[in-house]
């Protein structure tokens, strides 16, 4: 994964990976701040979660907005109109949802999540030790990941 410092936040970008769909992290990191996560995979499984000092508030995928848990579901409401989600329980399958998803992030933080911003930031570069994934791992070896032998 990588980080970049932006004005008053950190930007924290994971290619190819899932600790942002980790509750128990998700808590830790948000000690004393307050996190906005927003996952995608390319199956279109989809997670927006707004953690505000170890409480999940609210979680929900973009992809079906209407359903929505934590501890306050429906505080963005207002802020999920005004990015463009149905609210009313119906599940939205259209490409708009993970560019709501970057509207609603860009309304709570004052950021536009632009290719520019993305583009322009300096990152640093980090690997993410994972004891659950390296135990899932070394349970089930993948034979092209294997050093040479």
């Amino acid at each position: 994964m990588v980080v970049a410092a932006m004005p008053g936040w950190s930007l924290v970008v994971e290619d190819n990976g899932i600790l942002a769909l980790r509750d128990d992290l998700l808590k830790r990191l948000s000690t004393r701040t307050t996190v906005v996560t927003h996952y995608r995979n390319v199956e279109h499984d989809s997670r927006f979660v707004l953690v505000k000092n170890g409480d999940i508030q609210v979680a929900f995928d973009p992809y079906n907005p209407g359903d929505r848990t934590g501890s306050h579901p429906d505080i963005l409401l207002a802020a999920m109109r005004a990015a463009g989600f149905a609210t009313d329980g119906q599940d939205s399958d259209d490409a708009d949802a993970t560019e709501r998803a970057f509207a609603l992030t860009e309304l709570l933080t004052g950021v536009p999540m632009t290719t520019e911003l993305l583009h322009s930031a300096t990152y640093v570069v980090t690997a993410v030790y994972d004891a659950d994934t390296a135990a899932f791992e070394q349970e089930n070896p993948n034979p092209g990941l294997q050093p040479a032998g």
